[in-house]
């Protein structure tokens, strides 16, 4: 980041030392706007470097904060139950290197008993374990031959391709349980549980889908988010397999191919347009619940409920009364792990959190407020030209340093509430670039006048 400041700041300089006709008293106002546009159009030249990327995430980082516990919408089309495989159940259950089958199949049969709107297994299936595997594929292939309407989404074990062409494609694992029984049913669905990780090792990117290899074939496996959002707003048989089906051959022309098809048609989502390709602020997780808190109370089609309820799952060993059965009903349910040794534990913006808790602030993301966005362009480079005359206005009456405070003070009391209410409609107002051109517009100011005091000295 140092290397990138002194790149901006030589260049900025150097634009200021070409400009010194104007430094003259009565030039000082036109000068301080030439810097101040300079300033302006090199920080949004280097806006994919760390100089603004790092503060931009830290103040989204803050933002998410001020709506911990806080439900982006008041209705939603469901309310979420998340029931965590923990320390203390892991332990009770004898540490097992892998879910016990048996265990999981109880667990799953009932809540597949009180029909939950969807049930999400966040656990690696793809493996045969052994005798106890026939209990719980019975008890899915039941549920999938019953009249019930609850969707299931399993996690789909990905990974790497053994052909070096394909680079970091990765293929779909084959489950040796269930792989003919969720091909044959239009209620069970494959999903990828990847995000994106930034460089400080936090989730603040979704990944909506996964271009991946399947038997030879190149496959679109739509993100576990994406899928339960898809099914959440009545968009029932729908998967980007479906819209853009398998091209023959995993090849690197075929792969792109994929990618081109998939980003070339957006889906329409609770009102929203999502758009599958990488977008500059559009792949932001908006989170609001870690599990800590109190859970915000919303509309559901089945009434007020607690927008998330986490549960540990050894608790359904051994209860299954009316209370338990509130915790199901109509719900989003996800069965996942939490313990030491799931590895399923990630930094985000909210702290650390279980992979589970991932894809339920996901979901409510895209459910809420859709694809992180700025207003229209136009307002945008409204506002950033008006801030660069204000800049130039304040710099040419005070000091450098009090023109730092007052031009921090202005963004900090106009943009920044502007941010915080329009945050909660998915919409962002970047403060970040401003904030930054104002240091960096100080900073020369500062070392101009420094240059300044020689040259009168000698006189």
């Amino acid at each position: 980041m140092r290397r990138v400041f002194h790149i901006v700041f030589r260049v900025v300089r150097g634009l200021g030392g070409s400009l010194a006709w104007l430094r003259r008293p009565e030039h000082r106002f036109q000068y301080n706007l030439v810097i101040g546009f300079a300033v302006l159009l090199m920080v949004l030249l280097l806006r994919d470097t760390s100089l603004v990327r790092e503060p931009e995430n830290a103040a989204l980082d803050w933002m998410m904060g001020l709506y911990r516990g806080v439900a982006l919408t008041d209705d939603a089309p469901a309310a979420f139950t998340y029931l965590d495989i923990d320390e203390p159940t892991f332990r009770a259950w004898g540490e097992p290197l892998i879910t016990p089958r048996d265990r999981l199949a109880t667990m799953v049969r009932r809540v597949l008993e009180q029909a939950p709107a969807i049930l999400v297994i966040d656990l690696d299936l793809s493996r045969a374990m052994g005798p106890d595997d026939a209990a719980l594929v019975e008890t899915i292939r039941r549920f999938a031959e019953s009249d019930g309407t609850t969707q299931v989404i399993f996690s789909r074990a990905l990974r790497p391709s053994l052909d070096p062409q394909m680079g970091t494609t990765p293929e779909q694992r084959p489950s040796a349980l269930l792989e003919e029984l969720v091909a044959s049913h239009e209620q069970l669905h494959w999903a990828s549980p990847l995000f994106n990780v930034d460089a400080d090792g936090v989730i603040r990117r979704w990944r909506l889908w996964e271009p991946t290899c399947l038997e030879r074939q190149a496959v679109a496996l739509p993100s576990v988010q994406l899928v339960a959002a898809l099914l959440l707003d009545g968009q029932r048989g729908t998967s980007l397999h479906e819209m853009h089906g398998p091209i023959e051959g995993c090849t690197p022309a075929s792969l792109q191919g994929l990618q081109a098809a998939v980003a070339s048609r957006p889906l329409s989502l609770n009102g929203h347009v999502i758009r599958l390709s990488e977008t500059e602020h559009g792949d932001r997780i908006l989170y609001t619940l870690s599990g800590q808190e109190t859970s915000p109370v919303v509309m559901t089609p089945q009434g007020g409920a607690s927008l998330l309820t986490v549960r540990p799952a050894g608790l359904f060993e051994v209860r299954d009364d009316d209370q338990t059965r509130q915790w199901i009903a109509g719900r989003v349910v996800i069965i996942g792990a939490s313990h030491s040794e799931s590895f399923d534990r990630h930094l985000t913006p909210l702290g650390e959190m279980p992979g589970a808790l991932v894809i339920v602030n996901s979901t409510l993301s895209l459910l809420g407020a859709g694809m992180l966005r700025q207003p229209p362009l136009p307002l945008v480079i409204g506002l950033q030209l008006l801030l660069v005359v204000v800049a130039a206005f304040v710099f040419s009456r005070l000091e450098s340093f009090l023109g730092l405070l007052v031009g921090t003070a202005i963004v900090m009391l106009v943009l920044v509430p502007l941010s915080i209410v329009l945050f909660r409609a998915g919409i962002w107002i970047d403060f970040v670039i401003p904030l930054v051109a104002i240091e960096l517009h100080e900073l020369l100011t500062a070392f101009q006048g420094e240059d300044e005091q020689p040259s009168k000295q000698e006189a």
